[in-house]
């Protein structure tokens, strides 16, 4: 019998059903899909076994007996999810199945399926499900597949009969723990929930049922409970299923970008991919709530774990149901199933009163448990029947490359972030008080209200003067937290784009801001928004901003002198004089001193300019002996020298000194960008001795990883495209299409934002747009073509997106503002920017 070629063998017949079952789901998904991928590996393990025996590789068939695990045992195959299979025998006879395992598992790979597979007698498995509660909970999903069923049959009676009265409790109590341990509290409702180790995935779907199988049903879970779980746990299955099939192979963490197409795959109608993604990701979000909502309270109430619950009577309407989760904020206890099906049916039957319930809402907004507390309002739907204008907002998708949940999670988590930074850093004297953490909480849950629409920070303030007119609340308290919705982006676009040593700059800041009182509120709000947002938008090298920003504009409001420019210059001077012996000789010093521009004295302190020194003295020893050994006209143009001249918390700052000349800066970013140095920010100083000393901070990747020459290197390189033997274009070109560093990356909209107002002597614009090998590089050279010279970059990168802001003006040293000439500027650099290769 021949079984290497024809559809008659079991190899061929899988291949082709996978075939023809993948083309079946090319617009839509089919609706059973994990079941019929279930059935197709069913059916070739029985005819393999089968093919197995008939060619004598099996002379035992009758004692062995093949059985699924894990998704699969239960039936549930996604496109590419792992099998997991188990060989059982009856006795341990010690006969070598290394032939028909090969047999039956070799071709599962040459397909290309992820295969785990175990060849274990009946004692073998019982006894090793004792001692591995892993062991113990793939035999929870144990199903017959293939063979002889006598094993596999014997082997699930001895473990519900002798295993799980013993251990089973033991293995769920374990199983809770690591649930505790491993959840963050709002993994499931992040924009990439993951479906099998998130809260509310199939991880928590397998706790509920082997909960049930070891208390022996579902117990406060009713019939509509159980209906939810099945249709969730279906819906659940079909995402995943689209998720395989968009991303072509196994993948459990949804990306942001793929939304529109899952939900494309699922029959999710919408005019706009956006509308799509919001509509399956609210669906998604939803059914995982319920099933971790399900699984705390069958281990909580069916499974006896000596729990204290809150039960409520329904009685009292709104302000009985803000009274129990009143309690849970100060207790921490948590609410029954039957309190929580209450609560959620109360939908719009029951009318708030704002200016009864608001205060209450800060009360538990500022108890001791009053986060996890603020989540379950949310989840239960109470804070729609608050506030029905926060839920309009709470399940919209932010695609802008930073957020990490929905703007309702998001806003809580910014509640909880303020409360903190509050008793860090302003709980003491001089600093926040009881009135102004409430003006806080306000803000930080209302503040993206307004998304949905244009200018959200204007329009949730116009929406939160409403809300707060009917809870009664006016005066100064409620014109401070329309003031910190409205402003709520400020500091952080600040810190972002404007040069700190421009005076105009923060006088300007300081009068948006108004007052002292107002500026630590903002910067509270500002820490916490950034925080809640999540690590592409908060890092150290934000914060560190941030701060500065704040430390000077305090400085601003108070009325303290900032000095006259006149004054800092003196003693910058004066200090550089008397730190200098021994790091640089007198002459040299006084040199640069007369060379370098009065902006550059500003904006760094002695320490670090003595620092940046050095490299000059290197660059001006090495110009000499280039302009020696080379023809006139020809000498400096590709020296250069890149120095380490410090590191802080994820950064490194390094000066590059060279002879100013065109296209140099975008040089240095391109080579810097060839070497993979992610840019975070630069400054440009031209002397008027023809030096430019350019000032880079780069993101330090913090693991040694960098070789020890790598300036020396950078160096070369910079020299190499300066002097036409180094093709920048062609390498970055090579780099970023390269196939092992090559990441599909969603498309990102460019916006690009002109900006004459806020700098008294430079034009910024401000570049959003998908990231991407050399973009900085390509932008720079069109600010270089164009004559436009860079005086400070401030560049912001998080995964897929940078947010960059410069500096510019143009050949006269002022800001540039012919209208036809900045217009052209800005779309050439929407050009640059919007390139994808």
């Amino acid at each position: 019998m021949t079984l290497e070629h024809g559809l008659s063998s079991a190899v061929d017949a899988l291949a082709a059903g996978r075939e023809l079952l993948l083309s079946s789901c090319s617009r839509r998904m089919v609706a059973d899909f994990p079941q019929r991928m279930s059935r197709l590996m069913d059916d070739y393990f029985s005819s393999r076994l089968e093919e197995a025996a008939a060619e004598g590789l099996a002379p035992d068939f009758g004692e062995i007996g093949v059985a699924a695990v894990g998704g699969y045992g239960r039936g549930r195959l996604a496109p590419f999810s792992d099998i997991d299979v188990l060989l059982v025998t009856a006795e341990d006879s010690g006969n070598d199945l290394e032939e028909l395992v090969s047999f039956l598992i070799h071709p599962l790979w040459d397909l290309k399926f992820d295969v785990g597979h175990g060849v274990r007698s009946i004692r073998q498995n019982l006894d090793l499900a004792v001692s591995d509660y892993k062991v113990m909970a793939s035999l929870m999903d144990l199903r017959f597949i293939a063979g002889k069923p006598g094993p596999v049959s014997v082997l699930g009676e001895k473990f519900q009969k002798e295993l799980l009265p013993s251990v089973g409790e033991s293995l769920i109590r374990t199983l809770w723990q690591e649930r505790v341990q491993g959840a963050s509290g709002v993994d499931c409702v992040v924009l990439e929930p993951d479906f099998k180790n998130g809260w509310g995935g199939f991880r928590d779907i397998q706790f509920l049922y082997w909960t049930a199988a070891v208390v022996g049903g579902f117990g406060p879970l009713d019939d509509d409970d159980l209906s939810h779980l099945h249709s969730d746990e279906k819906y659940l299955l079909e995402v995943r299923s689209a998720l395989h099939l968009v991303s072509g192979r196994k993948r459990d963490r949804m990306a942001l970008e793929q939304l529109p197409d899952v939900a494309s795959l699922c029959g999710v109608r919408a005019y706009s991919p956006a509308k799509r993604a919001e509509k399956l990701l609210s669906a998604v979000h939803r059914a995982m709530i319920r099933i971790r909502s399900m699984g705390d309270a069958l281990y909580r109430e069916g499974l006896g774990a000596g729990t204290d619950l809150l039960d409520w009577d329904g009685e009292g309407g709104v302000e009985g149901v803000m009274e129990v989760f009143r309690t849970k904020s100060r207790t921490g206890l948590p609410l029954s199933r039957r309190t929580r099906r209450m609560i959620s049916a109360m939908g719009g039957a029951k009318s708030p009163v704002l200016s009864r319930d608001i205060p209450v809402l800060l009360d538990i907004l500022r108890s001791p448990y009053g986060w996890k507390t603020s989540l379950e309002m949310l989840d239960s739907g109470m804070l729609t029947v608050l506030l029905p204008d926060f839920s309009n907002a709470a399940d919209l998708v932010p695609f802008d490359g930073y957020h990490r949940h929905t703007p309702g999670r998001h806003a809580l988590l910014t509640v909880h972030k303020t409360l903190h930074i509050i008793e860090d850093e302003f709980s003491g004297v001089g600093g926040l008080t009881g009135r102004d953490t409430d003006v806080l909480v306000l803000a930080s849950l209302l503040h993206d209200i307004g998304k949905g629409g244009d200018e959200h920070s204007v329009r949730g303030a116009e929406m939160a003067a409403r809300i707060l007119e009917y809870a009664d609340i006016n005066g100064e308290e409620a014109a401070d937290v329309i003031f910190l919705i409205r402003e709520h982006l400020l500091l952080v676009r600040a810190a972002r784009r404007i040069d700190m040593s421009d005076s105009f700059s923060l006088r300007e800041l300081a009068r948006r801001v108004g007052s002292l009182h107002r500026l630590k509120m903002l910067f509270v709000l500002s820490m916490a928004d950034s925080m809640a947002t999540g690590p592409r938008a908060w890092s150290r090298w934000s914060e560190g901003l941030l701060r500065e920003l704040y430390s000077r504009l305090h400085i601003v409001i108070e009325g303290r002198s900032l000095r006259s420019q006149e004054d800092l210059l003196r003693n910058r001077r004066s200090q550089l004089r008397k730190l200098s012996p021994g790091i640089v000789n007198k002459p040299f010093l006084e040199e640069c001193l007369d060379c370098m521009p009065d902006r550059y004295l500003l904006s760094f302190e002695t320490v670090a300019v003595l620092e940046h020194l050095k490299a000059v003295y290197r660059y001006r020893d090495a110009l000499s002996k280039d302009l020696i050994r080379k023809p006139s006209g020809r000498g400096g143009l590709g020296v250069n020298v890149v120095r380490d001249c410090g590191r802080g918390n994820g950064w490194v700052q390094v000066a590059v000194a060279a002879m100013d000349q065109p296209f140099l800066f975008s040089s240095q970013a391109g080579v810097f960008s060839l070497h993979g140095l992610d840019v975070l920010s630069a400054e440009v100083f031209t002397w008027t001795d023809g030096t430019a000393l350019n000032i880079f901070t780069l993101r330090d990747p913090g693991d040694d990883s960098l070789p020890a020459d790598i300036w020396e290197r950078v160096g070369r390189s910079i020299s190499s495209a300066m002097t036409g033997r180094l093709a920048l274009d062609y390498r970055l070109h090579q780099k970023r299409n390269s196939p092992m560093l090559r990441r599909d990356g969603p498309e990102v909209p460019t916006v690009i934002t002109l900006d004459n107002d806020s700098s008294e002597n430079s034009t910024i614009i401000e570049v959003q747009a998908g990231d991407r090998t050399g973009l900085l590089y390509d932008i720079c050279q069109i600010f270089s073509r164009m004559n436009a010279d860079i005086k400070m970059a401030r560049i912001c990168t998080s995964e897929a997106k940078v947010f960059d802001a410069f500096h510019l003006r143009g050949a006269d040293g002022r800001k540039i503002e012919d209208k036809g000439r900045l217009d052209e500027l800005v779309r050439a650099v929407e050009f640059a920017a919007s390139a994808r290769s």
